[in-house]
């Protein structure tokens, strides 16, 4: 199960790299605020995924998890405004955008997992 750690902390890094460079094509359409919200909340859900293994307890865990999960769904809802503001011709948005959901989804399933594993506990 420590390798699953490690694959998703890697992916967020991967992703938040990739969303990086990918406002950097953005840059050219005077998307300023926008890149720069995508940034913020593609490195806050990597740092926060980070943070959320050195949690002190389960319901640490949940809370840092849960605000990860809300970082990503802020970048997804920004790629589907860059979307629709403007008709980018770059394959990297709809790759970006499906891991956003892709990671929303591990996310999700780790904060119910973790959730029923602490009530189990205390039944």
């Amino acid at each position: 199960m420590h390798w699953k750690v490690f694959e998703i902390r890697e992916r967020c890094l991967n992703f938040a790299a990739a969303v990086s460079d990918f406002s950097l094509q953005l840059k050219k359409y005077h998307y300023c605020e926008i890149t720069g919200q995508i940034i913020r909340s593609s490195i806050s859900t990597s740092t926060n995924l980070a943070e959320v293994h050195s949690s002190q307890s389960k319901k640490e865990f949940i809370r840092i998890a849960n605000i990860a999960l809300r970082e990503i769904s802020k970048t997804s809802y920004s790629f589907d405004l860059i979307g629709k503001l403007h008709n980018l011709s770059s394959h990297q948005l709809p790759k970006l955008k499906q891991e956003s959901v892709e990671l929303y989804k591990i996310v999700t399933t780790t904060i119910m997992n973790t959730k029923e594993n602490v009530k189990k506990k205390k039944q």
